[in-house]
């Protein structure tokens, strides 16, 4: 998904546009990785098994609350 997502953004990039633009790019592709790897990692610990798919397009308060404690990522307290 990640790299889908960057090649996406580096193929539309033209000349004009900033290098601190592509940075800002490149890091927001970063801390996504990041991100779905201390998921990943931390839902494997807690349930020892695959991840489920989430499925946004069905009527799931549960799996839009997931997807939201995944975009805020792990607590740190």
């Amino acid at each position: 998904m990640a790299d889908e997502f960057q090649n996406d953004v580096q193929s539309s990039y033209d000349n004009g546009l900033k290098d601190e633009t592509r940075d800002r790019h490149r890091e927001f592709t970063f801390a996504m990785e990041t991100q779905v790897v201390k998921i990943e990692k931390s839902h494997k610990e807690a349930s020892k098994g695959t991840p489920r798919r989430v499925r946004l397009d069905e009527d799931d308060q549960v799996d839009r609350n997931e997807l939201t404690l995944f975009l805020a990522g792990p607590s740190d307290s």
